[in-house]
């Protein structure tokens, strides 16, 4: 009996904080909503380990009509993907899942629901990828010595998949760290996340990236616009997994000497300089993969 009042009075405490979120989004015209997809899966991870897939279960159908209430067709799908992430994580603590299986969920499940937004429901109401990205290149020509490729536009257009696939896995991750903090501060108990020293591109990976990097550029100069447009996915593709790598190393190296905020300060300073700093980290990233800088590394910092 004291299991099944506390199971509601928990789960109604579960509603009433993804109520005052939805709360909160209606006063702030919607701009919060964007993250509820980081946010939500939280209480209701919590609630699944604790009391079960099907009581959690419950307790989202519950969240979704909230937000049937509260919210619009966005926000529900924000709110249903973050639900959806929180009972899987749930369900995975609970059966012993290991990290990568909870982060590529996650991210499958982000990923679906940014792009249900941007090609399905952007449909429903009005908003067409093509003409903004016209009219972005429209503004962008009346910036003085700006120069845009002619296949801009189609560029943007096979770029934009991708870049939702990076955000969702961007988003996953941070739920992910959200979540192990907040498990270990409750003293649930999860499977240890892979050490950073383990995680580390293997050698026929960094050649692909190499011969990526440079067939994309050697495809941009044929001059044929399809030929280019594949060369700019294989380079931002490239440049992503080796830059990936090259801050791997750097949070080992913060971590081993006591600087955790290193990994933090070199994103900072590849956002503000990109131009002189991304080819120092596709050389760093690249150095990691082919010698063993790593294991240098660990002996100097010893």
């Amino acid at each position: 009996m004291k299991k099944q009042v506390r199971t509601i009075t928990e789960g109604s405490m579960m509603l009433a904080i993804i109520g005052l979120f939805l709360f909160l989004n209606l006063q702030f015209a919607g701009i919060l909503q964007t993250y509820f997809i980081i946010i939500i899966p939280l209480p209701i991870l919590i609630y699944t380990i604790r009391y079960g897939f099907k009581n959690g279960l419950i307790i989202s159908f519950a969240a979704v009509f909230l937000t049937i209430m509260l919210g619009n067709v966005i926000t529900l799908f924000y709110i249903g993907g973050g639900l959806l992430v929180g009972l899987a994580y749930g369900y995975g603590v609970n059966n012993g899942k290991s990290n990568d299986w909870l982060l590529l969920f996650a991210t499958f499940i982000n990923a679906v629901s940014l792009f249900i937004e941007t090609y399905v429901l952007a449909a429903f109401i009005g908003y067409d990828l093509v003409k903004d990205t016209e009219a972005l290149v429209e503004s962008l020509k009346m910036i003085d010595g700006l120069v845009l490729p002619d296949n801009f536009i189609k560029q943007v257009l096979i770029l934009t998949p991708i870049i939702l696939l990076l955000t969702g896995f961007i988003q996953a991750l941070l739920t992910h760290l959200l979540s192990v903090t907040l498990l270990k501060r409750l003293n649930i108990t999860i499977r240890k996340m892979k050490p950073l020293k383990q995680i580390q591109l293997p050698k026929w990976m960094g050649i692909i990236t190499l011969i990526g990097l440079f067939g994309s550029t050697l495809l941009y100069q044929t001059g044929d616009e399809n030929l280019q447009m594949i060369s700019t996915v294989i380079l931002f593709i490239s440049m992503l997994i080796i830059i990936g790598d090259a801050f791997v190393l750097i949070a080992i190296y913060g971590q081993r000497t006591n600087r955790k905020f290193l990994p933090t300060l070199a994103m900072i300073a590849l956002i503000l300089l990109p131009t002189f700093l991304i080819y120092g980290f596709i050389g760093l990233g690249l150095l990691d993969c082919f010698t063993d800088l790593r294991k240098r590394v660990e002996q100097i910092t010893k």
